[in-house]
């Protein structure tokens, strides 16, 4: 969501459909990442005998020197010049990648201004998440994975003093307006009625206030429970996450015209459209899925109709009598011998 918000307000990511992730079955929208960048932190952390799920033991044992390892010397060269590369195309890019809430000292290079949103959400759905999507075995283990990822990012802030903002994921979804102002001051981008229609088609629309909704709705159900069952240190750094989030400010008033409100319309309408298109996509891949699965179902179930008329026939045939009154006879021919040695 906020990938392709910063991506819309002019900030260059990759061409779409060449550079970046495509769609998923479980994130139709795609994921507003660049492809090579996520391969690049990938296998960084693979050489470094870990993964996104599993981060390596070097990272937080070292994590203000361990970039300085010689032997990752072609990982940070390959950062500097998919840079460049960016940067030959605009003079305003932007990377996502959860990922570098690990790895994001191999992508610091001072003659650039870095300008991080730190997107958070409560560790409990970050939790539940990470186990749906397998990456986690437990819940502690997935609350510790929420906890290194924050805390190695913001050892990085400190280290590199990046200039940086929390956006808390629930509070924006719920009032993305009352951050307009501070989020596009902090991208410096202006507020004007431009801005406003591009933050209508990439956050307002309903696929994305189902979504926020519903996981607002589980969380803010079980959030006392949850967090009366956090770990002090991770109830701590959520806390404190929260109190980072900028202050909400009103929006700025504008003369609109007859033209401005007809603009406003189109840009509503076609951001409901693509949230239509959106859905009849997911529930086509879905319902393909679930066509898939029922015959492979009914397939093993002629498998397993077949095998069994299969030994229904092996226990019929004189064969299969003959073996047993073999396998009696030396059985018994086997305790005459132990009583009769």
């Amino acid at each position: 969501m906020m990938s392709s918000l910063v991506q819309a307000l002019g900030y260059y990511g990759g061409t779409k459909d060449e550079e970046q992730l495509g769609p998923a079955h479980d994130n139709i929208r795609g994921y507003f990442e660049h492809r090579e960048v996520v391969q690049i932190n990938n296998a960084l952390l693979e050489a470094l005998g870990g993964s996104s799920a599993y981060p390596p033991s070097t990272l937080t044992e070292h994590p203000t020197t361990w970039w300085n390892d010689p032997n990752l010397k072609s990982f940070r060269q390959q950062a500097h010049d998919i840079l460049q590369q960016l940067f030959r195309r605009n003079s305003r890019i932007v990377l996502k990648d959860p990922r570098f809430s690990l790895t994001l000292p191999l992508w610091y290079f001072p003659q650039y201004t870095y300008r991080l949103i730190v997107m958070a959400r409560h560790p409990g759905a970050v939790a539940r998440s990470l186990i749906q999507r397998g990456d986690a075995f437990t819940f502690s283990e997935a609350l510790q994975l929420w906890d290194t990822y924050h805390r190695l990012l913001h050892a990085y802030i400190e280290q590199f003093g990046l200039e940086h903002v929390v956006i808390v994921y629930d509070q924006f979804v719920q009032a993305p307006f009352s951050w307009t102002v501070p989020l596009f001051r902090f991208l410096d981008v202006p507020v004007d009625f431009q801005g406003i229609c591009t933050l209508f088609t990439q956050v307002m629309p309903p696929l994305q206030t189902i979504v926020g909704n519903q996981e607002n709705t589980t969380t803010s159900n079980t959030s006392d429970h949850q967090q009366s069952n956090l770990p002090e240190p991770i109830q701590n750094r959520w806390t404190q996450l929260q109190q980072a989030m900028p202050a909400p400010e009103p929006l700025p008033s504008f003369a609109l015209t007859s033209q401005d409100f007809q603009d406003l319309y189109s840009a509503v309408s076609a951001s409901y459209q693509a949230v239509i298109s959106y859905l009849q996509q997911a529930f086509r891949q879905e319902r393909a899925r679930t066509q898939a699965l029922q015959q492979e179902i009914e397939r093993m179930q002629a498998q397993l109709k077949a095998l069994h008329e299969r030994l229904q026939a092996i226990y019929q045939s004189r064969v299969y009598r003959l073996m047993r009154l073999i396998w009696r006879g030396t059985r018994r021919l086997h305790r005459q011998r132990r009583k009769n040695p």
